[in-house]
């Protein structure tokens, strides 16, 4: 017996000694070491970046709009101005009765229809514009002008003006969703102004003027952000009908947005009913071309399919929000690029490599999320709450940074 208490004794004595306490918290401390943004308080470096996870780095992963932290990562692609003239200046007239700075959620008359894409253009853009001219159906492209880490849209390496010049000719709306998609409510005024006035520049640099319509990202816009887009001459345009293709972006699960879309629209009468709608650009399942002729007697693939397939046949008006007042012209320079085939060849060849790192980039960071699964009982999921983290193990090597889980990106 008293060697047993000489034992306890002992190991008391080891336990309060040990070095493993102090060897723990210094290893806390390395891990927090690089940490940024919301709840840290920490800004990155001069060229580094501030991922949603609150990690500072450079490269795709880390500088990419909408994720990367505007506040704390001076490295973001968000925070690069576009080329072209300053519209901060510029006159911003009230015109017409449809008023400003507050929020329009639905059409109205009875039997019209807005369709309504946002966070474009993106690599399916295309095949959406040419769905809309088969069927000489408009839509209005709330645009956003650098997100998904496509490059900023008045680039003239890139295929993006050239598409947002043929919305216009094709007769569609154009309408801002911000320069890269940020939560406007957590944002200073100076952030929410470059929001704004970046993505006005480029629309500018492309078209000659800007619009005056914007949707919130994430529906995201409160009594202050209202007045501020009040002060800048915005319509605030929001929806009461969304298919939520973004959440359902993949053969397996699109048949849902399909039958929101049925549940909805379909055998309802004209006469009473009217949609504000809404969908995404940047979803693969909603608009990728499909080679096969359309019939009625066969069910349509894709989603937007289904849209214009569907009003063309019942007595619902498809419109946009175009008034003779919808932009705000300027008297500035607009850059024309005749573009030659070769040029055209390189717009194709862009698209395919963002899709296909786009791609890896998903099937990438969705494995390592299984494996941290795995390791530490995490969990993935898609949306704005979710994420997966890599991280760090207590005593370990730096193994990765966090990312968005699901489809990578947050969208409403």
């Amino acid at each position: 017996m008293k060697s047993f208490a000489l034992l306890v004794a002992f190991l008391a004595t080891f336990a309060i000694a040990s070095p493993w306490p102090s060897l723990f918290s210094r290893a806390l401390d390395k891990r927090q070491a690089g940490r940024c943004g919301t709840g840290f308080g920490t800004v990155c470096g001069q060229n580094e970046c501030c991922s949603s996870a609150g990690w500072c780095g450079t490269g795709y992963l880390y500088c990419s709009a909408p994720s990367c932290q505007i506040e704390y990562g001076p490295g973001c692609d968000a925070n690069v101005r576009p080329s072209g003239p300053d519209t901060t200046n510029v006159a911003r007239p009230k015109v017409g009765s449809i008023p400003y700075g507050q929020a329009i959620y639905r059409c109205n008359r009875n039997g019209d229809i807005a369709l309504t894409y946002d966070d474009g253009p993106y690599t399916y853009t295309e095949d959406l514009l040419d769905l809309l001219q088969r069927y000489n159906a408009k839509a209005t492209f709330y645009i956003t002008g650098r997100n998904l880490g496509k490059g900023a849209i008045n680039d003239p390496d890139t295929p993006w003006p050239g598409l947002i010049r043929r919305m216009v000719r094709d007769g569609h709306q154009i309408a801002s969703h911000t320069w890269s998609h940020q939560r406007l409510t957590t944002l200073s005024r100076s952030k929410f102004w470059n929001q704004m006035i970046y993505n006005e520049i480029a629309f500018a640099d492309i078209l000659g003027y800007f619009p005056t319509y914007m949707r919130p990202p994430y529906s995201a816009s409160n009594t202050t952000t209202d007045a501020w887009l009040n002060e800048l001459g915005y319509h605030i345009t929001y929806f009461n009908l969304d298919t939520e293709g973004y959440l359902h972006d993949s053969p397996n699960m699109i048949s849902t947005s399909k039958q929101i879309w049925d549940n909805t629209v379909e055998g309802r009468s004209p006469a009473t009913n009217k949609w504000l709608h809404i969908e995404h650009d940047p979803a693969q399942q909603l608009h990728r071309r499909n080679s096969r002729p359309m019939s009625p007697r066969r069910p349509l693939k894709l989603v937007s399919h289904r849209f214009v397939f569907s009003l063309a046949h019942i007595n619902i008006l498809i419109i946009t929000h175009i008034p003779r007042y919808y932009k705000r012209p300027l008297r500035l320079t607009t850059r024309r690029r005749n573009m030659s085939r070769g040029a055209q060849r390189r717009d194709m060849l862009f698209a395919e490599r963002l899709v296909r790192r786009n791609e890896r980039s998903l099937r990438e960071r969705m494995s390592a999320c299984v494996r941290d699964v795995q390791r530490h009982a995490g969990a993935c999921g898609a949306g704005e709450m979710w994420s997966c983290a890599w991280g760090r193990e207590v005593y370990g090597e730096w193994m990765g940074m966090l990312f968005e889980g699901g489809m990578v990106w947050e969208y409403e």
